[in-house]
């Protein structure tokens, strides 16, 4: 592997996750007490770090990101989904983890109805395969369908729709 290097981010990933468990403790020399000093972070490595780590009976952490790539409401929102994890996770440790409902109400109410009104008022003088032509006229490199890593143009979806319906029509097909 050999990508292109770049001096503002890793070349090979972008995210960590760290698990500190090591115990810090002080050192008394004659006539020398050391004791370890908390950590300030001011600046971070990679776009996302999790640092997580226990601290007596707790799990406590911190959580840093990249100011130009994120903005606070995303961090929060991805805030609450992994604590909504860790919380069902610690309530029931045999449950599928990809079951976890880790959005909250409002949340998952906006992405499952707000985003999905998509009702609009169409002509009711004209038929659907003519709103299609229309539209086939008007922009016919753009991507009309997508299925997996296909995608179709609207020219390309209506010649392949007019050829079925010639083979169907073919076989006796009426309307």
């Amino acid at each position: 592997v050999q990508p292109p290097r770049a001096l503002d981010h890793t070349p090979l990933l972008q995210v960590m996750l760290a698990w500190e468990n090591n115990g810090v403790g002080s050192l008394d020399l004659p006539g020398l007490n050391i004791e370890a000093a908390s950590e300030e972070i001011d600046q971070i490595k990679f776009d996302l770090e999790l640092s997580l780590g226990e601290h007596g009976e707790e799990i406590a952490g911190t959580l840093g990101y990249a100011t130009a790539l994120f903005d606070q409401a995303t961090i929060e929102r991805q805030r609450g989904y992994l604590l909504a994890l860790l919380r069902a996770m610690a309530a029931d440790a045999d449950q599928v983890v990809g079951r976890i409902d880790i959005l909250p109400v409002d949340e998952r109410s906006y992405l499952l109805e707000e985003l999905n009104r998509t009702a609009a008022s169409y002509p009711s003088e004209r038929c659907i395969h003519e709103l299609f032509e229309a539209q086939v006229q008007k922009a016919p490199e753009a991507v009309a369908l997508v299925c997996e890593d296909e995608r179709l143009s609207y020219g390309e979806l209506n010649a392949q729709a007019n050829r079925l319906a010639h083979h169907l029509i073919a076989l006796g097909v009426k309307p």
